[in-house]
């Protein structure tokens, strides 16, 4: 039984504003390692790399706004008759020229393409469920020359790397036991 006094609000998610289809330049402002439920198997979970990128841009209404991609830890050139996996499509960006497939990737290779610049094409789509429309990175692509990063990109970083310190250090209760890695279901 619950005792404590408690009110569950349903999570609508985060509306953002949409960005217009078109390629924008941008930065890898950060990557995470999370675990997602599986695509069609909801049951299992599956670990997926969440890049966030910060558009630069000369349009004030544009330079600065982040979007995001989710991408398998998977790099592949694609099999016969079949697309290259994206995160091979991102080292490639990258890189700017094919990576190496003879390569075991890292972490500490993965971690090193924050602050690497590429451009991405955004589409705009519709939720099946209820229509509401979000961006999508669609592609990555290299860059033909860097951009300056501005001093508001950066002071955004800061201030959500701040708050996802904060979350993670509420998340730890008396022990230092942090509540995520309770083993319950």
């Amino acid at each position: 039984m619950i005792e404590k006094k408690m009110e569950i609000k349903a999570d609508t998610g985060t509306e953002f504003e949409i960005i217009p289809e078109d390629t924008y330049q941008a930065v890898i402002d950060s990557v995470e390692l999370k675990e997602q439920a599986k695509y069609r198997k909801p049951t299992e979970t599956e670990e997926v790399l969440v890049f966030r990128f910060a558009i630069l841009s000369t349009d004030p209404e544009l330079n600065s706004r982040l979007v995001w991609k989710r991408i398998k830890p998977v790099v592949n050139a694609g099999f016969k008759n079949g697309n290259a996996s994206s995160l091979y499509v991102l080292l490639k960006a990258v890189l700017k020229k094919e990576p190496d497939m003879e390569k075991v990737y890292s972490s500490e290779d993965i971690n090193g393409l924050v602050d690497k610049q590429v451009r991405l094409l955004i589409e705009v789509k519709k939720t099946q469920k209820d229509g509401r429309e979000y961006n999508k990175v669609s592609t990555i692509l290299a860059t033909k020359e860097d951009m300056e990063v501005s001093a508001e990109i950066l002071e955004q970083r800061q201030t959500l790397e701040e708050k996802r310190k904060e979350k993670e250090a509420s998340t730890v209760e008396k022990g230092g036991v942090k509540v995520k890695d309770i083993p319950f279901k």
